[in-house]
């Protein structure tokens, strides 16, 4: 009976409306002290692994391939939808990933090449879709980066908008949702990289184009960016460095360096190499994608110093502003 079941096409459709189309996400409150079960917020992925691990026992590997397919796709359309549940849906892409995996590495001794052919297809499929949800997320971040109005260096009377709020909130999402602190930790890398280069990027830019309208009247235009730019950039640095060392979040070596340089207006000591080693752990490609990067010709007469020469990445400098 379980066979017919499994083997019947409507399957993958009854599944995919109860459990990923209109399934009730948990909802994320920083009111909840505890996280949520583990066993509700894994729902889906069981059972959909339960789904998966029958219809390899039942040797309908051709049924993998098709219900596999249809749920992949159905997670693909809900996480492309909601921001907020990209992050419930790691969590359980990843569940997934990790059954599949113990599966092939089970399996892969006694069955025939073909058949296992399609379960090592099907792991693929979900590694690249723990990669893509990853992706929007880490999209989502530098978005709401990009968009914050606190880094227009100006002063934040509102604490819900400022940036260490956000980093605070999104933090403690991904651990409510069960994710692995590996994914954790370097969303929140690449977010705080991408706020200081932002900062850094800002702030240089103004001042060249300060210095260039009031060349006789330097000590003025210090003054003015000390008071408008600095003294705020500074502030808001320094109250992420300590968020990240009160709660033990490592960071690279080259953001480290970045926050710690602009938090203390030590900006002649980001050499052009930090900056391309920060920009290489960026990830430029994704930079560029998601920053519509202008060409050259609009960029090729700002003079900004501590930028390599490279028209590639000068742009994807100047096009990193807030």
């Amino acid at each position: 009976k379980l066979k017919n079941i499994l083997s019947n096409e409507s399957l993958e459709n009854e599944i995919s409306e109860e459990f990923i189309l209109y399934y009730n996400v948990p909802t994320y409150s920083s009111s909840k002290s505890k996280k949520l079960e583990k066993d509700k917020i894994l729902v889906p992925s069981h059972i959909i692994g339960f789904c998966i691990q029958k219809i390899i026992e039942y040797d309908l590997f051709i049924r993998l391939k098709q219900f596999t397919s249809k749920i992949i796709a159905n997670i693909k359309y809900v996480t492309s939808k909601n921001i907020n549940d990209r992050y419930f849906w790691l969590s359980n892409v990843f569940e997934l990933k990790c059954v599949v995996e113990t599966i092939y590495n089970n399996e892969k001794e006694i069955r025939e090449k073909d058949d296992i052919a399609i379960v090592s297809d099907v792991l693929k499929c979900f590694n690249d879709l723990v990669t893509e949800i990853y992706n929007m997320i880490w999209k989502s971040l530098s978005t709401h980066i990009k968009n914050e109005t606190q880094l227009k260096a100006t002063k934040i009377n509102d604490p819900k908008k400022d940036i260490v709020y956000y980093l605070k909130r999104s933090y403690k999402k991904l651990k409510f949702f069960y994710n692995e602190d590996a994914f954790n930790d370097l969303l929140l890398e690449e977010g705080v990289n991408l706020i200081c280069t932002s900062w850094y990027s800002n702030y240089t830019i103004k001042r060249n184009s300060l210095m260039k309208k009031y060349e006789t009247r330097i000590q003025d235009v210090e003054r003015h960016l000390q008071i408008n730019y600095i003294t705020v950039i500074q502030e808001n640095s320094k109250k992420i460095y300590e968020w990240l060392i009160q709660n033990k979040i490592s960071m690279n070596s080259s953001c480290e360096s970045l926050l710690q340089s602009i938090s203390k207006h030590n900006t002649n000591s980001l050499t052009d190499e930090k900056i391309m080693l920060c920009f290489t752990e960026l990830k430029i490609n994704d930079i560029c994608f998601e920053f519509e990067i202008p060409s050259y010709r609009k960029i090729k007469k700002l003079k900004v110093k501590n930028v390599p020469n490279s028209a590639y990445l000068t742009s994807t400098l100047f096009e990193l502003k807030v």
